[in-house]
């Protein structure tokens, strides 16, 4: 919950910025409402959001608490997915598929309270790091 707040916060933040920005320059109501239809794309990207393998996002598998606890570090993404039934989606990247220090962060959302997700930190396919919020 603090975490939706937070974005809210900062969104309102964003447009109340770039409202003042517009209305100096003399831009009009057209800019103002471009930057929101961007902000509303990027809060609420939809549907038909695609995950890293392709897989549409409705079809995004959760994770449990259960399932979070049987990840261990040096494990494969594939073995991670394994465990939890799907991939997850990817939040960031850096480096090239197949480098040692290829790095990828995963993001699934998670079965427990509103807003319960996990994210997985791989580098070179082996599990770096993971991290939970409201996992049950």
């Amino acid at each position: 919950m603090f975490e939706l707040i937070t974005v809210v916060a900062f969104f309102v933040c964003l447009i109340g910025a770039a409202c003042k920005i517009f209305a100096k320059q003399k831009a009009g109501k057209w800019a103002i409402a471009t930057i929101l239809l961007l902000v509303i794309m990027i809060v609420n990207p939809g549907n038909d959001t695609v995950t890293s393998s392709n897989t549409p996002s409705a079809n995004k598998p959760t994770i449990s608490k259960e399932e979070f606890d049987q990840l261990k570090s040096g494990m494969s993404y594939e073995e991670a997915t394994a465990i939890i039934g799907g991939p997850g989606v990817v939040i960031s990247e850096s480096g090239n598929p197949g480098d040692q220090l290829h790095t990828v962060m995963y993001q699934y959302e998670g079965e427990g309270d509103l807003g319960a997700n996990a994210n997985l930190l791989f580098q070179g396919n082996k599990l770096q790091n993971k991290a939970q919020f409201g996992l049950k």
